[in-house]
């Protein structure tokens, strides 16, 4: 089924056409072009940005990774260097204590002597009298 347009019809469906194709070729060619030429020298920019960036990144963490790795061998060192000063105090303390220990003994000894001699000088004394004056404590 044919349907007849008036004239007036089609005239304004052409107006139509050609106001759309107008619009149409303005997106295509028209100042937006430029606009999605930047967009895509932006997009190319931040791109290489974040490369750079990331490469940055990565350079500053092994950075900070060697950092760490030295700071701990410098403390391992020092752990190891106090380590062996205290080995040697502990092996010094242990030799004092060796010869303090041999030291009480020695006097014990010499105390036990002189306590026998104490004794055996009061009993003397007991066995002459009048010769001697008594000795403190007898």
């Amino acid at each position: 089924m044919l349907v007849a347009f008036s004239h007036r019809q089609v005239a304004l469906l052409a107006l139509i056409a050609t106001v759309l194709g107008a619009a149409v070729g303005v997106l295509l060619f028209g100042p937006a072009r430029g606009a999605r030429d930047d967009i895509g020298s932006v997009r190319s920019d931040l791109h290489g940005s974040r490369q750079a960036i990331g490469a940055t990144l990565g350079t500053a963490r092994t950075d900070a990774v060697q950092a760490g790795t030295a700071l701990a061998r410098t403390t391992l060192t020092v752990a190891q260097q106090t380590l062996r000063t205290g080995k040697q105090a502990l092996t010094t303390a242990t030799a004092t204590l060796q010869t303090l220990t041999t030291s009480l003994d020695v006097q014990r000894q010499q105390l036990a002597v002189a306590q026998q001699t104490l004794e055996q000088t009061r009993e003397i004394n007991r066995k002459i009298p009048g010769t001697v004056a008594p000795l403190p404590g007898s």
